[in-house]
């Protein structure tokens, strides 16, 4: 590793963000049993502080959905509604850099559509892993 790579990967490592599930969610999104996230989250969680981490758009496409039986691509490709597709391009059209979604390991718990856009737009993804 050269000298101005490990210095730049030391900066990084020193301005890691960090976010918390309360600042990202109000009580009736944690809540919602209809949401996957609802299954995911301790009350002990709402105020940790998790690291926000960045994904390329390639390694977004290994990423698998909340059941683990397919990645998020596929399930776009094979499942998603006329309606989702139109959302996941305007999305993409007018990417948000500072969405951040929320993993479990490999697996997207929520923000389907955001990493969806990301990948389409060629965007890095934010994101807080609840295994961490």
């Amino acid at each position: 590793m050269t000298h101005d790579l490990r210095r730049f990967m030391n900066a990084v490592r020193l301005c890691e963000a960090t976010a918390k599930l309360a600042d990202l969610y109000d009580e009736y999104e944690l809540n919602d049993q209809r949401e996957m996230l609802a299954n995911y989250v301790d009350p002990e969680d709402l105020d940790r502080d998790f690291v926000v981490h960045i994904m390329s758009p390639a390694q977004a496409k290994t990423y698998v959905t909340a059941r683990d039986d397919m990645t998020v691509v596929d399930a776009f490709k094979q499942f998603a509604s006329r309606e989702q597709k139109r959302l996941v391009r305007d999305k993409a059209k007018r990417y948000d850099a500072d969405r951040i979604i929320v993993v479990f390991n490999r697996s997207v718990i929520d923000g389907n559509h955001q990493l969806m856009a990301g990948i389409m737009a060629n965007r890095p993804i934010k994101y807080i892993d609840l295994s961490e």
